[in-house]
């Protein structure tokens, strides 16, 4: 008897067997165990172009693993083996993590515990067994009665099953900072996080070089990657009604929020009225538009191409209308990334004294030009959170927060062209505003987004109103090159930092400050559990919700979406302002996840408040 075990931040949660029995942890997950039991009710099921492709994936699985399980099944009734390859497959490369244990190392583990029967006593067994042959391993625990027991400035661990320990190599390391500065230790292989990577927009797309229509083709054909002409051949085609329903299994998963940004099902085509192919999911489960002859035009994206492994660091690569290439990275890839970036910011924290020290000696004392200009500019980044270079952006000439304009086509719409931005290098005398003995930059930067920043550090100041006394109004202020204050940057605090961690850096920085003099937010106030009863109320009377599984699945949803709202109103708005970006940019971007850990548990236990509720709403 196989089985598949899930992870959810890789702690067990669940034991799925084939006989629809499930080993779970407790009653917090058993909305998720309830859904792979009832699996008969999901699109994965009802959908037989989908069935159809779970079918065939399941069938060279079990070959692939040398197992004799067949996939057969009808349209009544659902086969043992269908149903677990489908708990298998439902839980890929995404916030869950799913592992296949072969028969005979369940059969081994159970008779191990044989002399147990109940459940979790079957769930303990099993882990123990799965971490030591399955999961990473990691860094040897000491292991102590007491917490006092642990060294002074170490950071003490406590064990999933409630043990207290510390690690030998951090002994001493505990941070003394104000940002949470531990360098976390990440199982597995960590992304390199290039200095190019984007940190705007989508961060899980990457904008590249010009390259003609010939060569990219060749090049993404040698790197085994298939035509989006040729993939839509093979693949199960749903609605656009059938995907929403994907994406909403895939929030109640935990899998994220109820957006086309959730991955779902791999390898699908979505089709609209028409019945035009209008998004794909990758081999890793991500959407992606698609368009074809004069739509593509209008979408932006010629030329697409997908990967066919669900690993792979780049799932989808196009060109844009620019004819550069843009790459999509895979979930797997952009979290790796991400734990990168983030994990490293202690490290910086600690670290920007000392560069503090040295700009503002080099600002006085260096006597090579480029010293001196490269101490302003990073003096300038760090007092303001600018971005270091130059660029060009295409956006809305509406006249409105400073970006060009207003300007109008022949049919009344706002024009879209593309417009000189600038940064911290490139920006110019006109750009400068002294007010009231007060010093503003003003331009537009990246993404035609108006940065308006008061300047504060007093020599930077002084140094910039002398400039703009003698400038003309077009001519360059700083004058040195992003490469060379990147080089400043790393001689001093390390080559693993670039100068555009600082806006990493600070949107945390700054974000930890409102987080810890601010009340965790309630979703079971006053005032939200009102909001909550008029939407759950609402959808009562108008026959959504039916049953108590309705009911819970509702408020999930709805509170998976204000959890988000209050995030990006309470923290990313505040951060936006500072940084000029918009807030959910910050939220994605650059403000460490681990910073709202008091706020995941506190909202999970807000969430159960609401599902609990489902009695008050159904009893008439």
């Amino acid at each position: 008897m196989a089985a598949v075990a899930i992870y959810a931040h890789k702690k067990l949660e669940l034991i799925v067997l084939p006989n629809r029995k499930i080993l779970s942890r407790g009653k917090a997950i058993s909305k998720m165990a309830s859904s792979i039991h009832q699996a008969e009710k999901s699109p994965y099921w009802k959908n037989k172009q989908i069935r159809n492709h779970i079918r065939v994936s399941g069938f060279n699985f079990y070959k692939e693993i040398d197992m004799g399980m067949e996939m057969d099944d009808d349209d009544s009734e659902m086969s043992d083996s269908f149903f677990l390859y489908l708990a298998f497959h439902r839980f890929q490369n995404q916030a869950y993590q799913a592992r296949f244990i072969p028969d005979e190392m369940v059969k081994d583990l159970l008779d191990k515990s044989n002399s147990q029967s109940n459940n979790l006593s079957k769930l303990l067994a099993l882990e123990t067994a799965i971490e030591y042959l399955i999961k990473a391993p990691k860094k040897e625990l000491e292991y102590v009665e007491d917490p006092s027991q642990v060294p002074d400035d170490t950071p003490v661990i406590t064990t999933d099953r409630g043990a207290t320990a510390y690690r030998p190599d951090q002994v001493g390391s505990k941070a003394s900072a104000e940002l949470p500065s531990e360098e976390r230790e990440i199982e597995g292989v960590i992304a390199e996080e290039a200095d190019d990577a984007d940190e705007d927009g989508d961060i899980g797309v990457g904008i590249g070089e010009k390259i003609g229509e010939e060569a990219f083709i060749a090049r993404v054909k040698s790197e085994g990657l298939i035509a989006v002409e040729e993939l839509i051949k093979t693949l199960p085609k749903i609605s656009l009604d059938e995907q929403k329903e994907l994406t909403r299994q895939a929030a109640l998963a935990g899998k994220g929020l109820q957006t086309d940004k959730t991955p779902i099902t791999p390898n699908i085509a979505v089709v609209n009225a028409d019945g035009k192919v209008v998004k794909i999911s990758s081999a890793d489960g991500q959407l992606q538009a698609v368009s074809f002859g004069d739509d593509a035009k209008k979408g932006g994206k010629f030329n697409i191409y997908f990967s066919s492994d669900p690993d792979a660091k780049v799932q989808v690569k196009w060109r844009d209308n620019k004819g550069r290439q843009n790459s999509a990275y895979g979930v797997a890839h952009i979290k790796s990334r991400s734990l990168a970036k983030f994990g490293k910011m202690g490290k910086l924290a600690k670290r920007i004294p000392k560069l503090e020290s040295q700009v503002k000696k080099d600002i006085k004392e260096a006597t090579r030009r480029v010293t001196r200009e490269a101490a302003y500019a990073v003096g300038i980044i760090n007092n303001t959170f600018r971005r270091v270079g130059k660029g060009n952006s295409t956006v809305t000439w509406d006249g409105k927060e400073g970006r060009p304009g207003p300007k109008k086509d022949k049919e009344d719409n706002f024009i879209r062209e593309s417009v000189p931005t600038f940064g911290v290098t490139s920006f110019e005398a006109r750009h400068m505003i002294v007010k009231d003995n007060k010093l503003f930059l003003h331009f537009l930067g990246k993404s035609g987004k108006l940065n308006h920043v008061e300047v504060t550090d007093p020599l930077v100041k002084k140094e910039l109103v002398a400039r703009k006394k003698t400038l003309k109004k077009t001519d360059k202020v700083i004058n040195v090159s992003p490469a060379s204050v990147n080089a400043y940057l790393k001689n001093i605090v390390g080559d693993e930092f670039s100068i555009k961690n600082f806006r990493t850096y600070h949107g945390t920085r700054l974000a930890y400050d409102i987080i810890s003099n601010s009340k965790i937010p309630s979703l079971t106030s006053k005032k939200n559990k009102a909001e909550f009863t008029k939407f759950a109320t609402n959808l009562v009377a108008k026959g959504v919700i039916k049953t108590s599984q309705d009911f819970k699945e509702s408020a999930f949803l709805w509170a998976l979406k204000e959890h988000h709202k209050l995030k990006l109103e309470l923290v990313g708005e505040p951060v936006s302002k500072q940084l000029s970006n918009t807030k959910e940019v910050c939220i994605t971007n650059y403000i460490d996840p681990a910073l709202f850990e008091d706020w995941d548990a506190a909202f999970k236990k807000q969430t159960n408040a609401l599902m609990a509720l489902d009695k008050d709403f159904l009893s008439s």
